[in-house]
C-alpha cells in the first residue's frame, strides 16, 4: 500500500515538474519586456514596401 502511494506521488511530482517546465516557458514569453516588443511589432503597419504603390492600381481594376 505505501509502495503505492510513493509511486503515485512520484508520477505526480513529475508532472508537477513538467507543469512548472511550462509555466516558466511561458513567463518567459508572457514577459512585459518581451510581450510589449511583440505586441508592438504586431501592432505596427508594414514598413513600406513594393506592395504600397500598387494599392491603388488594384482599385483602379
Amino acid at each position: 500500500m505505501v509502495g503505492a502511494n510513493e509511486d503515485e506521488i512520484g508520477k505526480k511530482e513529475g508532472q508537477i515538474a513538467q507543469l512548472n517546465d511550462q509555466l516558466a516557458k511561458l513567463q518567459v514569453t508572457a514577459s512585459p519586456s518581451k510581450r510589449s516588443t511583440a505586441s508592438d511589432d504586431d501592432m505596427l503597419p508594414p514598413p513600406p514596401s513594393e506592395d504600397v504603390p500598387y494599392l491603388p492600381d488594384d482599385e483602379d481594376d
